[in-house]
Formats: C-alpha cells, structure tokens, sequence
C-alpha cells in the first residue's frame, strides 16, 4: 500500500542542537531510496508501507546508535484506496485553487518567489534509483 507521511524526528538528551541527527536520519531515508521532502520541521516521505516504516525504524536506530538515549517521534500518515496520488499532486491541488481566487497569493510558490524572486530550480524529491532530483520549476504569473 502506498504511504505519504510527514516525519518529525527528536533526538532528546543531546542538547540544543540537533542537525546532526536530522543529517543521519535524511542519509537513511536517501539510502532506502525513498521519494522525500525535507522541510523546517520534519521530512514527507512517500513510498510504499513496509519500505517507508523500515526506513523509519532505521531512522531510530541510527539515531540511538549516536547515542541519543531518547527519541520522540511525530508521524502524521496518508493513505488513499481510491486512486494514487503523489506529494507534489496535493500541493498542487491547493495551489491551483488559491491561483483561481486571484491576488493576494500566498501559496507556497509565492513565499518562495519572494525569497528568492526569479526563476529557478528548487530540489524537490529524491525517486527510487534515479541519481538526479526532480524539481519544481516556479515562475512568476
């Protein structure tokens, strides 16, 4: 079955900082070849059941074995029988309504466009066995 979810690793015990960990955990998800999106506070992850939540016990494993003595752990998960549907889909399900209401955009590529104003190539997702990134291109309107 396929599963979208949204990956929020805490190491705890370690101290303020924990990019170190989040870096160990991103190289498990890259490792299992999983189709991913990094944001501030957590990974989406999409793929199949068992792949997905075997790269998350990984995750944990990984992390102990840095010598976290503690991890908490927020999962929020998707799952759809009716038909398949792709992390970029959903984004772009939402943004093309808020396109259709007209000024005052603040979707996601809006906030983007005002970071980095132009055109240009955001690395999105990582897909199973392909060595380059997908990316989105985003563009003024």
């Amino acid at each position: 079955m396929k599963v979208i979810v949204d990956l929020c690793v805490v190491p705890i015990g370690v101290g303020v900082s924990v990019s170190e960990y989040v870096t160990a955990c991103e190289r498990v998800l890259r490792k299992a070849g999983l189709k991913t999106f990094m944001h501030a506070y957590g990974t989406n992850i999409e793929g199949e059941w068992e792949e997905v939540f075997e790269a998350v016990r990984q995750c944990h494993e990984t992390v102990h074995a840095m010598g976290a003595p503690r991890i908490s752990t927020t999962i929020r998960l998707g799952t759809r029988t009716d038909r398949t549907q792709t992390m970029e889909e959903k984004i772009e399900s939402v943004e093309n309504k808020l396109r259709e209401e007209g000024p005052g955009d603040t979707g996601r590529s809006a906030v983007l466009r005002k970071a980095w104003p132009g055109n240009f190539n955001l690395p999105l997702v990582r897909h199973r066995k392909e060595t380059q990134a997908a990316t989105m291109k985003v563009t003024d309107r």
